[in-house]
């Protein structure tokens, strides 16, 4: 009798434990939920993905403690890059630590910007750090307002700047020919005065 009281005991602790956990998973499904629909709410509202990935980052901080460390989760690429606006130029900003001996290759060809190339990521400290290569392939869309034939390079501290020059607004690119200046167009001549006086024969009615 007593097993039998000791067996029902555990099957009613074990059966509260399962509900307990049931009930925790649920709050973790809708707390997922929730995020996710805050997070399409942003990627629809939001201009640019920085935001959205921001927003992406809280979320997995939020489910993984805050020890949780998102570039153990992207290349050494994601999220690190910016534009720069001066008065003259737009400037796009890229942290990378390049590869030695691995030069980026860079390709600027309708309205977009193409870099691929290897960079290297080192993670932790002491006897936990660790450095890993990786490939890397990213697009940016080029603003209008830019020229985007003759852009200049430079890698300063780990960070690539392209920079491209802005364009004046309303200013074509073409040079346009001056108001006083005259146009000869190939193969047309001005017209002559060909008429010649006729002398006059004996025989001409006269009137």
């Amino acid at each position: 009798m007593k097993k039998w009281i000791l067996l029902c005991a555990l099957m009613s602790a074990n059966a509260f434990a399962q509900t307990s956990a049931d009930d925790q998973f649920q709050r973790q499904i809708d707390e997922i939920m929730k995020a996710r629909e805050e997070m399409l709410k942003s990627l629809m509202d939001d201009s640019n993905m920085g935001e959205f990935e921001n927003r992406m980052r809280e979320m997995m901080k939020r489910f993984a403690g805050p020890d949780f460390d998102m570039s153990d989760f992207e290349s050494p690429v994601i999220g690190q890059y910016d534009w720069v606006v001066t008065d003259t130029q737009k400037i796009l900003k890229l942290k990378v630590q390049q590869a030695k001996d691995h030069p980026l290759d860079i390709k600027i060809e309708q309205g977009m910007i193409k870099i691929k190339g290897d960079v290297v990521a080192t993670q932790g400290t002491g006897k936990n750090k660790s450095t890993r290569k990786t490939s890397f392939e990213r697009s940016f869309s080029l603003p209008d307002d830019v020229d985007q034939t003759n852009p200049e390079f430079e890698n300063k501290d780990g960070e690539v700047l392209i920079k491209f020059k802005r364009l004046a607004i309303g200013k074509s690119s073409s040079k346009s020919s001056s108001p006083t200046s005259k146009v000869k167009v190939k193969g047309e001549e001005a017209p002559k005065n060909d008429r010649v006086p006729v002398t006059p024969a004996n025989d001409d009615l006269k009137i």
